[in-house]
């Protein structure tokens, strides 16, 4: 079952100051995710000004089952 919505949620774990904690259960095979990560991956970067150097990963949308696959052939995302 998909939400209601085609627009991405982004969620994350643990405690958040801003919002009362609300709770929501999802099977791990209907999780998408991004590689590395959302702003970078959907070429956010450039529209605050910051270089953007183009992956063959990048403005991809992964499902959980691909992830071993996405790491072994790109590694993994490192803080430069």
């Amino acid at each position: 079952m998909y939400p209601a919505t085609m627009r991405p949620f982004w969620s994350g774990l643990g405690a958040c100051s801003r919002r009362p904690a609300q709770g929501f259960r999802l099977r791990l095979q209907d999780l998408d995710f991004t590689y590395p990560d959302s702003f970078t991956a959907m070429a956010f970067g450039p529209q605050f000004g910051l270089p953007l150097k183009p992956r063959p990963y990048h403005q991809h949308v992964f499902r959980l089952p691909q992830l071993q696959e996405v790491v072994a052939q790109y590694g993994l995302p490192t803080v430069l």
